[in-house]
């Protein structure tokens, strides 16, 4: 009998959390809308929505951090109140506290007016019920991860190239609009 061997290599290429984040909810994405056998897909769905707002905290929190000096943290309240501090509050106040001649995010303007209607959605599906959310919410809700991500970036670093970009080639988002636009089943948002 003659002996065969093989070899072969595994490697990967995702190295923190925003980009596993990113990976694992493309992957859902893509299997959800391959597979019509899955059953019930809202607790998925859901996972992404809750994924999606995690890349946006990831993401904010990160620049943040590049630009906060140890007189701006205390400032705020010291290191438990930087790190406890709510995404939303973050966003709303220390952008023009940490960037010069930055006026602040505009929450009705997109998409940081559907990152906001996210950010309600998955606290809802977090600390209340666990609220049905559809493939087209998830679909939706990755994408305006994605589009504040790379607002928040143009925010913070200008025409710098995007760090994650190479990872954003790999892992496509596919530009479904906005999740203000997403047919929300659960009528109290």
């Amino acid at each position: 009998m003659r002996r065969v061997t093989s070899s072969f290599t595994i490697s990967f290429d995702i190295h923190d959390a925003w980009t596993e984040t990113l990976a694992g909810s493309v992957f859902l994405i893509n299997l959800l809308k391959a597979q019509d056998n899955i059953g019930d897909k809202s607790h998925l769905c859901r996972l992404v929505l809750i994924s999606a707002n995690h890349l946006i905290e990831k993401l904010f929190f990160d620049l943040v951090g590049e630009f906060a000096s140890d007189s701006f943290v205390k400032s705020i309240g010291g290191k438990k109140k930087y790190k406890n501090e709510s995404l939303f509050n973050a966003m709303k106040y220390w952008p023009q506290e940490l960037l010069a001649n930055y006026n602040g995010i505009d929450f009705t303007q997109e998409p940081f007016l559907s990152a906001d209607l996210l950010r309600k959605q998955r606290n809802g599906a977090i600390h209340k019920n666990s609220e049905f959310v559809t493939l087209e919410m998830a679909q939706k809700a990755l994408y305006t991860a994605f589009d504040t991500c790379m607002s928040l970036w143009v925010i913070f670093h200008g025409s710098k190239p995007f760090k994650y970009q190479g990872f954003v080639n790999k892992y496509t988002i596919d530009n479904v609009g906005q999740y203000s636009t997403a047919n929300n089943v659960n009528k109290h948002l």
